[in-house]
């Protein structure tokens, strides 16, 4: 098993839940990596509990101190080989510098859909991109030519879609508590 994400009402509970989870694996022969928590670590003597100040759960980013999901922005329009970037990621300093001066219907699309979003914390902000991506999708070079994949955006689109990746960095200062009840 990968990960294990679960939650209960107070610590008691879940040392007993942790410590029950070993239990039924070890009679299975395996044993728990260690515990990621956002538990006071006092309480934890007897479980490998690692501290760390973010861990990825469910393709977010998770603060175990504050106990909330916030999100990192990776923007990298360089070229990529065997699959992997060959430049850095960009970032808010350097993203209006280093971003190309046009924009394709390809890059944009990839660019938009590294904003991995499963719980729909910021669907308000990426609506914004899937309405450009229409206005992408319906433009026509002429009467009967289709706009193709790595043709250049006109003007209008290309600089909605450098101030739509610019303002993606703000996500970077969105925290979402962990358990909305």
């Amino acid at each position: 098993v990968d990960d294990l994400l679960h939650s209960v009402d107070d610590s008691q509970a879940a040392i007993a839940h942790m410590k029950n989870i070993e239990a039924i694996l070890d009679k299975g022969g395996f044993a728990v990596k260690h515990w990621v928590t956002s538990l006071d670590s006092s309480n934890t003597s007897d479980i490998n509990v690692v501290h760390r100040d973010v861990e990825k759960v469910l393709g977010l980013r998770w603060n175990p101190q504050t106990d909330t999901f916030h999100f990192q922005i990776k923007l990298n329009f360089s070229r990529k080989v065997k699959n992997v970037h060959t430049g850095p990621d960009l970032t808010i300093e350097n993203a209006e510098c280093s971003m190309p001066i046009k924009l394709t219907r390809r890059s944009a699309l990839s660019q938009m859909s590294k904003t991995f979003d499963p719980n729909g914390f910021v669907v308000p902000f990426t609506l914004e991109a899937k309405i450009l991506m229409r206005k992408i999708c319906s433009l026509q070079k002429g009467s009967d030519e289709k706009f193709g994949w790595d043709d250049e955006l006109p003007e209008v689109i290309n600089d909605a879609w450098k101030c739509y990746l610019l303002k993606m960095f703000e996500l970077e200062s969105l925290e979402f508590p962990r358990c909305i009840k």
